[in-house]
């Protein structure tokens, strides 16, 4: 529930580099075609203010274009929304989700808050930082909320057992104590009863099923 919190988004993450100088600060990711995303790494890299190139785990350019703030950046099926100015040289790594302990998150937003903030670049890193952690957080409040639906049913699986296991048991106390208590003389007694009348069935049966109308001419 704690230790194994997906990071970013879910299924990718979008981390600026730590020597990043300009004020570009990362906002919603989202994957916008499951088919053509591959799961693989790649860097979202800066030749100019206005303009990137992202680049795959191989070093080849897979897209690139005129920045714009607060116009997504999309490639290989998902996009990443970034805003500010970015400077030359800054990048920002794309890469699968990992696990993350929601404690690791929270103590990596307090590292970042007692960082120095008084240059655009450091405000910067900050921005980002919350951004991330917020990322964590909700990430790991959607973990809680499906172990909670995931334990609710296991309890109620647990609840339709015992019922069951209440109920089978009350029969079989039943039954024991019918036999328990059973009157031997008087179910003798039924038991002659139905014999005799057993009896006197099968022989009234004996005794028409060799009737016929040929008999009778």
């Amino acid at each position: 529930m704690f230790n194994q919190i997906k990071t970013g988004n879910g299924t990718f993450e979008v981390t600026p580099a730590s020597s990043n100088t300009g004020t570009g600060i990362l906002g919603a990711t989202t994957v916008t075609d499951p088919a053509s995303y591959d799961g693989g790494s790649y860097s979202i890299n800066f030749t100019a203010p206005n303009a990137y190139q992202v680049v795959n785990s191989g070093g080849t350019v897979v897209s690139s274009g005129t920045y714009t703030s607060g116009q997504a950046i999309s490639f290989a099926g998902i996009q990443a929304t970034l805003s500010g100015q970015p400077a030359a040289g800054d990048s920002f790594a794309v890469a699968p989700s990992s696990n993350q302990s929601v404690f690791t998150t929270v103590q990596n937003l307090a590292n970042a808050l007692q960082q120095n903030t008084a240059t655009p670049a450091g405000e910067t890193q900050l921005n980002n930082a919350v951004t991330s952690a917020i990322n964590g957080i909700d990430q790991a409040l959607d973990q809680t909320q499906t172990l909670q639906a995931s334990v609710g049913a296991r309890l109620n699986t647990i609840t339709t057992s015992q019922a069951v296991s209440t109920t089978q048991q009350t029969q079989l106390q039943t039954s024991i104590s019918s036999l328990q208590s059973l009157d031997y003389a008087s179910a003798v007694t039924s038991l002659d009863s139905e014999n005799t009348t057993l009896s006197a069935a099968m022989e009234a049966y004996t005794q028409t099923q060799g009737l016929s109308l040929f008999k009778y001419l």
